[in-house]
């Protein structure tokens, strides 16, 4: 064999190629899976803000016009009340000869002018589809008594448990004083007092102070604020003599307003003030944040609402938001990320597993032949003279050689050489054996399988026994299994008298001694 072939030369460009290939399809396997893991399954790889803000601005943009159309027409029903109850009462008066100017001396007939407006009250309700109507008039059953002047006659029907989409639905008698001829259906609750406490109340006071319409957030009978407006009731002598009105309950928007955010059960829209007892906004690059007074926070989106058009209402700037609370939002973006890095770590692991059948069914084999034999070979190769080479294996074992140098399979040198298994084996070990015999310095491995005539199998495990090396670890070492590598570790201990492996040290330090090896 001359020096000059270059098997051994070619070898790292050969696994260098190779492994770039496998390398190449492992990360495009990987790509293209979490590439379509992520776009089958819609997955956002942060978190979904943008997402919501595209979904709440269009509930927004549908919700406030509806919103704004049912404003108007509540505004257009809250004037022609205001002006049919002005001539009604005007008219009842003058019949009673009373001016109104004098109507706040005149308290005894303040229950008919009330119980005679029962009916247009609960029309115009039911017209402006509001969950409560209101005429409150600028005088009291009790004039002269204490606190009298922060008490007013009126009557107020709300209905009991607001859904706009009934027909019939029964009604609260709330304020007013009760007469012979009080409706049936009427439900006189706890919560029914004679007059109307008007201390403090723009719903009443503003209109009768600027003569304009009021729209804010106020409760006509309780704490609780609700979407409230009303307007002057004003005489043909330009007097005003009481205000009417309408509410508007939270149900409202339960019923009409349920918006639609994908994977977000707790949104809700609502209609409120800024600041005040309304919301604080804070803008964000995305979603806002906006904080109630008790200092619970919402994300969403808000859009301004003009609830009527005139530019000299006393009303102040309101929106109407679609809010969800951060905690859900945290908590959904909390599970986006969890479940991202499960199918992170399922692809990973699938990527290792890939990795590693390619490793074992094509390179771990190639390398570990390589590991023992190509370095050993190359040095002997390097460093031969003419002819040694083939003094050390026969033609057929060197066309073996030059083949695993190259990274061959023992497959592939089977075909390629046309042997059978066992042959390819067989030259394999034998190779190995020459290597090893000639490769191997130590006196004691040398000394040690003469004096007790070790074969060549159970020197290599002897010499691996003598680096303390597993049974797995001499299976992959020397390529047998692991049964095979009991039987030899169990025939050096015999040979060598030893009940176990753990002795193999110290017998092999006292061998040393009385040989006198060096």
């Amino acid at each position: 064999m001359a020096k000059t072939t270059k098997g051994p030369q070619s070898n790292s460009v050969t696994f260098q190629r190779r492994l770039f290939v496998f390398l190449l399809a492992f990360v495009i396997i990987m790509t293209l899976s979490s590439v379509t893991i992520l776009l089958v399954f819609k997955i956002p790889l942060i978190d979904d803000k943008k997402e919501i803000k595209v979904s709440v601005e269009r509930e927004l943009s549908i919700f406030s016009r509806d919103f704004e159309a049912r404003i108007g027409d509540t505004s257009v029903q809250l004037v022609r009340l205001s002006e049919s109850l002005s001539k009604s009462i005007e008219t009842s008066l003058n019949e009673e000869n009373i001016n109104i100017n004098s109507l706040k001396n005149h308290s005894e007939v303040l229950g008919k002018l009330i119980e005679d407006e029962f009916d247009r009250l609960i029309i115009a309700m039911d017209r402006a589809k509001s969950s409560g109507v209101f005429l409150v008039l600028d005088a009291t059953n009790s004039p002269g008594h204490p606190g009298a002047d922060n008490y007013r006659a009126g009557v107020c029907f709300r209905i009991s448990e607001p859904d706009l989409t009934r027909p019939e639905m029964p009604k609260r008698f709330l304020r007013g004083a009760p007469t012979p001829d009080f409706p049936d259906d009427f439900m006189l609750l706890s919560d029914w007092e004679m007059e109307f406490d008007v201390k403090d109340r723009s719903y009443y006071h503003l209109p009768l102070e600027n003569g304009r319409s009021y729209w804010g957030f106020e409760s006509i009978i309780s704490q609780d604020s609700t979407i409230l407006c009303s307007a002057p009731i004003v005489g043909t002598n330009g007097t005003a003599f009481g205000v009417c009105g309408f509410e508007i309950s939270n149900n409202f928007y339960a019923t009409h307003y349920l918006p639609e955010i994908t994977g977000y059960k707790q949104s809700f829209c609502l209609f409120t003030a800024i600041g005040g007892n309304g919301l604080d906004i804070k803008e964000g690059a995305v979603l806002n944040t906006y904080i109630q007074p008790n200092g619970k926070k919402f994300q969403g989106q808000h859009k301004n609402i003009i609830l009527f058009n005139n530019p000299a209402s006393v009303s102040p700037q309101y929106v109407m938001a679609i809010l969800i609370p951060k905690e859900e939002i945290d908590s959904h973006n909390l599970l986006i990320r969890g479940r991202l890095v499960l199918i992170i770590a399922a692809i990973l692991g699938f990527g290792i597993f890939v990795s590693l059948l390619i490793s074992k069914k094509y390179l771990h084999p190639v390398l570990r032949e390589i590991d023992q034999l190509y370095e050993q070979i190359q040095e002997k190769w390097d460093s031969a003279l003419p002819g040694e080479i083939n003094e050390l294996f026969t033609p057929e074992e060197i066309e073996v050689v030059l083949m695993l140098i190259e990274g061959k399979m023992r497959s592939e040198i089977s075909r390629s050489l046309h042997l059978s298994a066992e042959e390819t084996d067989r030259r394999i070990e034998s190779i190995r054996s020459k290597v090893d015999s000639k490769g191997d310095s130590s006196p004691l491995v040398s000394t040690v399988t003469m004096e007790f005539k070790l074969t060549q199998r159970e020197k290599d495990i002897f010499r691996c026994l003598l680096k303390n090396m597993s049974n797995n670890s001499i299976s992959e070492e020397l390529f047998i299994s692991e049964g095979t590598v009991k039987i030899h570790v169990r025939n050096v201990l015999k040979k060598l008298k030893l009940e176990n492996r753990r002795s193999i040290m110290a017998w092999s330090e006292s061998f040393i001694s009385q040989k006198g090896i060096s």
